[in-house]
């Protein structure tokens, strides 16, 4: 009911971005929430992973890691007002400033708790229908790395200038998240998946926490006048990213696997990994990491799609391939210098979209059919990163999956 806060958006100036990376913008813009800023997951709720199965969620919420993945998209793209409007969001949602951040938020209040709609047929008659969602309780710590990814993108896009709010409260945001990073970085927690098992040492979790504290230093650098942290606390931040990134280095390497894995003292294979290796907490060179892409490819994959894991969660039915995964496979394969097999796998996905250019959260390797809640925000953020990585790799750039090395926008901002 509420009218668009801005115009829409400018057509792509660069050639080579796909007409899918601006249907992507053009979704990722549709769900959010004008009024508050917050950027919901998916625009519905109850839609299944798995036919049958109860893996049937609500996601109209905003997770700090998919909206966190959505500013760096819209960064990439040029739209850093649309990314600004995330940050006021998060100003008016969390007025602790990082201190008592949250996995999820909703729109308005606390999220709801988890019910079934047991009245509900659901899907192809694949109940129960859910609102509410309890994976607001559970500790998954990369989310203090995914928002500090997400504040650097956005930083690093305005020249480290950004609007009056949002600086005066620099100082503090950075010590708040950098105390969490180093409070959570020998705990075990639910990791990027959310499965309702034990807590774990999740790999992806301890990469993600070296990025946070890597982007807090790039980020409190920036400043010569060391307003937003003094030298000997950036030094610490530096010494224990050093010590993180050896630690996840050397205990998740699984030698009997070949591969990097889930977890500690794993033999799973894990998706999410790939993701670690897009924000350089892995050298993409690395034979380790090429070997890891290997074994996932043979045990995690579909064809071109990849499932994230293969193991037991705790929940019922066998789920669909993950979608952003396998776009994070096309970034991994161009950061290897594979460009030509990374730009035939992504015209290849893209295809994948429904009538619509939409992606759920899922496709069905068998049938080819969206699986979860859908227009997915995770997937299409995916989608725009590995567009504007590979059209950048074209031009003879290197980009990463946040906009690190951006070089000038391939968009006018709206």
């Amino acid at each position: 009911r509420h009218p668009p806060r801005y115009a829409a958006f400018n057509t792509p100036s660069s050639p080579n971005l796909p007409h899918s990376s601006l249907r992507s913008a053009l979704t990722l813009k549709l769900l959010t929430h004008g009024p508050s800023g917050g950027i919901v997951a998916a625009a519905t709720a109850g839609l299944p992973e798995a036919v049958p199965g109860n893996r049937n969620y609500d996601y109209r919420y905003v997770w700090m890691r998919d909206a966190s993945f959505t500013v760096t998209a819209f960064v990439n793209l040029g739209y850093d007002r649309e990314a600004a409007e995330f940050l006021r969001f998060l100003r008016e949602a969390d007025p602790s400033r990082g201190r008592d951040l949250h996995l999820m938020y909703a729109l308005r209040g606390p999220v709801p708790a988890e019910q079934a709609l047991d009245h509900l047929r659901g899907w192809r008659a694949t109940g129960p229908v859910t609102i509410g969602n309890a994976a607001a309780d559970q500790d998954q710590y990369d989310i203090y790395g995914e928002f500090l990814v997400a504040l650097h993108g956005y930083l690093q896009a305005v020249d480290f200038d950004p609007p009056v709010k949002v600086n005066d409260h620099l100082p503090e945001a950075l010590a708040h998240l950098t105390g969490h990073i180093v409070e959570a970085r020998h705990a075990p927690d639910h990791g990027l998946w959310e499965m309702r098992t034990r807590k774990r040492q999740s790999l992806h979790t301890k990469a993600m926490l070296w990025v946070g504290l890597d982007r807090a230093v790039q980020i409190a650098r920036a400043d010569p006048k060391h307003r937003l942290a003094d030298p000997e606390t950036v030094a610490g931040w530096e010494r224990a990213a050093r010590e993180i990134r050896a630690e996840y280095h050397d205990r998740g390497w699984n030698p009997s696997r070949g591969a990097y894995t889930m977890a500690y003292d794993s033999d799973d294979l894990d998706a999410a990994v790939l993701r670690a290796v897009l924000f350089d907490a892995f050298d993409p060179h690395d034979p380790r990491v090429a070997a890891t892409l290997d074994r996932i490819g043979e045990e995690l994959g579909a064809g071109d799609l990849l499932y994230r894991y293969r193991i037991e969660d705790g929940l019922e039915g066998d789920e669909a391939t993950f979608s952003a995964c396998a776009f994070w496979r096309v970034g991994c394969l161009a950061l290897a210098g594979r460009t030509d097999a990374a730009e035939a796998l992504f015209e290849r996905l893209i295809a994948r979209g429904n009538d619509l250019g939409l992606f759920a959260e899922e496709i069905d390797a068998e049938s080819g059919e969206q699986r979860g809640n859908l227009p997915q925000g995770f997937t299409h953020m995916a989608l725009i990163n590995h567009a504007v990585r590979l059209a950048a790799t074209r031009d003879g750039e290197t980009r990463t999956d946040e906009p690190d090395c951006r070089a000038e926008p391939a968009v006018t901002p709206a």
